[in-house]
């Protein structure tokens, strides 16, 4: 059987479970890690005893490596992928796919003229919160959803190059791109105006990022997205409210906790159960070996994603001015 032999650059939280993920899909190979901290490389050997290399230059002359998976501080992102994609290889990237648009644009050039596969690491479209909350849209129960509200609450700071913003640091990049990215999917359109209240509060004194945000995108169709992002909440938001014309959808937590709907059409009750689905992220890495090898459908669009940078962009430029920003035609 033909597998595909990857390489995985860096070796922290993010990399380990990269590496493990790649370890139990049959058409993939993990040949190597790149990764410049002597403990974190000697540690990744003893762990998958695979080749290790200092530098990405050095990892690509690695004949072997077809496929490069970047799990580095945000800010390397796109030169990173950049180059990879120059030395022939495809390139998965770890969320948040890049700072900007104009990034996402230069990483899709790159990637059309090397003729390579560029993706998102977005593994939480396969969460369990939204595939249900997905489920309860497509069932039609809800009648015209006109209104999203998402939260990711919790209490705690970041550590690292996540404290700083320049490296793409903080919440919204974090786990704010991933609830966003699953609105965008459940959008199905583009996003037209972006407004947001962005706070910097409590642990000021070790990062300078957001802790506590409030982001508001219209979509072209109408629907209307609020996303409380917030690392300083005692307590947490509701994960998912929905509102509909015929009904409403309440996801109280992200696991695997039943959400419900109430209604008051006449033809249904008016509270319906609704079972969680269970959180599965190992076909991410299988729907990429099944695109690479068998020429199936890519997952993960990074002109999809491409939406999720310029929302998050937007913000950020929103929170600057304190007005609501024009970004349909970015």
């Amino acid at each position: 059987m033909k597998q595909i032999g990857v390489g995985v650059v860096g070796y922290g939280m993010s990399g380990e479970h990269h590496c493990s993920f790649v370890n139990q899909v049959e058409e993939l190979k993990l040949e190597a890690l790149c990764e410049p901290v002597d403990v974190l490389r000697e540690k990744a050997k003893a762990d998958h005893g695979m080749k290790t290399y200092t530098s990405l230059e050095e990892m690509l002359e690695d004949a072997a490596i077809e496929l490069v998976v970047l799990s580095t501080p945000h800010h390397t992102h796109a030169p990173m992928a950049i180059q990879v994609l120059e030395a022939g290889r495809h390139v998965m990237v770890e969320k948040v796919m890049c700072l900007n648009v104009q990034e996402a644009d230069d990483m899709m050039a790159a990637a059309k003229k090397a003729g390579r596969t560029l993706t998102v690491y977005h593994n939480r479209r396969l969460d369990g919160d939204y595939l249900t909350a997905r489920k309860v849209i497509e069932s039609g129960d809800l009648g015209e959803v006109y209104r999203i509200e998402v939260a990711c609450n919790y209490y705690g700071p970041h550590t690292g190059w996540r404290t700083k913003m320049h490296l793409g640091g903080g919440f919204i990049y974090d786990g704010g791109s991933h609830i966003i990215d699953q609105v965008v999917q459940m959008a199905g359109c583009r996003a037209k105006t972006v407004f947001a209240d962005i706070q910097r509060r409590v642990w000021t004194d070790t990062m300078d990022t957001d802790t506590a945000s409030l982001i508001t995108v219209r979509f072209e169709s109408g629907l209307v997205a609020v996303f409380d992002i917030s690392s300083i909440a005692w307590h947490k938001k509701h994960r998912w409210l929905m509102l509909g014309e015929k009904g409403s959808f309440m996801k109280q937590d992200w696991e695997e906790d039943p959400g419900y709907i109430e209604t008051r059409v006449a033809d249904l009750p008016a509270r319906i159960e609704v079972e969680a689905i269970k959180r599965d992220w190992l076909p991410t890495y299988q729907k990429l070996a099944d695109h690479l090898l068998n020429g199936e459908d890519l997952w993960v669009k990074p002109q999809e994603v491409r939406e999720t940078v310029k929302i998050i962009q937007g913000a950020f430029e929103s929170d600057k001015t304190g007005q609501s920003v024009e970004i349909l035609d970015w």
